[in-house]
């Protein structure tokens, strides 16, 4: 009979350390977790009464399953007398949860060494992958487990394997900043310039995560400066796309390019406009970033900010002299995007009026101009642009005329 919290006698004689309720109670299968009965046993450290609950257990047609789950919670909970009994019990050591995760997997992600060792040496298979296609040797080096990784290296661990991500242990080390971990990789033979799926190189990684000091070991190790991703991006825009200023500051010492561009004309500065890093902003531009250099869409940095609506970048630059009137090559302006935006709004509302320009020479503004100022008939002031035609309207996007290509039908 079960309890309300689905606990039978057995379970409550093990949880406990009753050894004379194990065993004399109900054979009968109660409440599962998650299609694993009994897994609570797991949870608890008393060893004496469980193994007369294991024994009791591997007789039942689910042994396999069961004991298999069993041994997975215990190598999660760093339980060794607990993974020895089910191990002496014959449970299945190789089995895997609903990620494809093994008990291998749990021990190496925690940096069990001693459960570990009794894993490998009864038998436990190295190079099983879970859905990600992490490996336990991938698990110890995403978390910087040294002994451990240095264990299954010895026996036989593969230095370069791949997840479905094309990322390698070192990729991972980096990911984490276990520095420890990627002297080791390294002194193993693991290869500097390897590219994930995206071409990311453990220097990108480094970089997109801020460890400074990971990055600094890299580049004393000969990693590549302006290696580039599958995007065209180097690590000096990895690190303005997250933000971290002393990464930057590292890269550009050491001779990154300032004006490296990817594959969509994007620059640093663009990146850092774009994602409202500030203080890189002014580090670069301190450095002499170039203001309107343009994109493949013609967006300049401050274009970018004003379109990803980052305030405090925007006004940044228009303090460094930004011109506000640039358009991208659909001959969309800054004014146009901003239109329904408060905060951006009254950005340009606070800009001094700009005098239009002619090929000779510069025109004193009119007083209708100085009286609507950059924002023209976009807040009620007065605007020279023409109205489209009859059967035509203007594109917001393009901000052409267009025909709507309506038929009149007639009945």
């Amino acid at each position: 009979m079960a309890d309300p919290n689905c606990n039978n006698i057995n379970h409550l004689g093990n949880i406990r350390n009753r050894a004379n309720l194990v065993g004399t109670g109900t054979t009968q299968q109660t409440c599962a977790t998650n299609g694993y009965p009994r897994a609570s046993t797991a949870k608890f450290a008393w060893y004496d009464t469980s193994g007369l609950l294991y024994q009791k257990v591997v007789k039942n047609a689910q042994t396999a399953k069961n004991g298999g789950r069993l041994l997975y919670d215990a190598c999660d909970k760093g339980s060794l007398q607990q993974v020895k009994n089910l191990l002496d019990l014959g449970v299945n050591i190789n089995f895997q949860v609903s990620d494809k995760s093994t008990p291998l997997h749990a021990a190496c992600l925690h940096g069990d060494l001693n459960i570990t060792k009794v894993l490998i040496e009864t038998g436990a298979a190295l190079e099983i992958k879970n859905n990600h296609g992490s490996t336990p040797f991938m698990e110890a080096c995403q978390f910087g487990h040294v002994a451990v990784a240095e264990l299954l290296l010895s026996k036989g661990a593969v230095l370069e394997s791949k997840d479905i991500y094309g990322s390698t242990p070192l990729h991972w080390a980096c990911k984490g900043g276990k520095l420890d971990i990627i002297k080791l990789l390294l002194d193993k033979g693991a290869v500097l310039e390897s590219k994930n799926n995206t071409g990311l190189t453990p220097l990108h990684v480094s970089c997109l995560n801020g460890h400074l000091n990971v990055v600094q070991f890299l580049l004393e190790k000969g990693a590549a400066l302006e290696s580039k991703d599958k995007y065209g991006s180097t690590p000096l825009q990895s690190a303005c796309q997250n933000g971290h200023l002393n990464v930057v500051q590292m890269l550009l010492e050491k001779g990154a390019a300032l004006e490296s561009k990817d594959i969509y004309g994007s620059t640093p500065l663009h990146w850092a406009c774009q994602n409202g890093h500030v203080n890189v902003v002014q580090f670069l531009l301190s450095k002499g970033a170039a203001l309107e250099s343009k994109d493949t869409n013609g967006r300049t940095p401050l274009y970018t900010a004003f379109e990803k609506s980052k305030v405090g970048v925007a006004e940044l630059l228009l303090k460094s002299g930004a011109d506000i009137n640039s358009k991208n090559k659909f001959g969309m302006t800054i004014i146009d995007i901003s239109k329904g935006n408060k905060d951006l709004e009254n950005i340009i509302k606070a800009q001094p009026v700009a005098a239009p320009t002619t090929t000779a020479q510069s025109v004193a503004p009119t007083t209708a101009q100085q009286k609507t100022g950059l924002l023209g008939g976009l807040w009620g002031g007065k605007t020279n642009k023409k109205r489209c035609k009859k059967g035509s309207r203007r594109n917001k996007q393009t901000n052409r005329c267009k025909r709507t290509n309506k038929k009149t039908l007639r009945r």
